[in-house]
């Protein structure tokens, strides 16, 4: 599993899909400290972001309100954006 997968599995999980998401703690840290190392963390927000946006994204149901959701979703876990 890549690392977009595995964001889209806790983000989803910690988000109420409980059935369909991935609870995983130690993948979820060892990914927020990939993230935190990454120097263009805007690339990969932005990458996310714009899939929740993209007609795969949306033929599994996300909208505008999942990016917002995104976005407080990275503040709770450390990310100033």
């Amino acid at each position: 599993m890549d690392d977009k997968e595995l964001m889209i599995g806790l983000f989803a999980y910690d988000t109420g899909a409980v059935d369909s998401g991935i609870h995983d703690n130690v993948s979820k840290a060892e990914l927020i400290g990939r993230l935190h190392a990454e120097e263009d963390i805007a690339k990969i927000v932005t990458e996310y972001a714009t899939w929740l946006l993209s007609e795969e994204g949306k033929s599994q149901g996300y909208t505008l309100e999942d990016v917002r959701c995104f976005l407080d979703w990275l503040s709770e876990n450390g990310y100033d954006v």
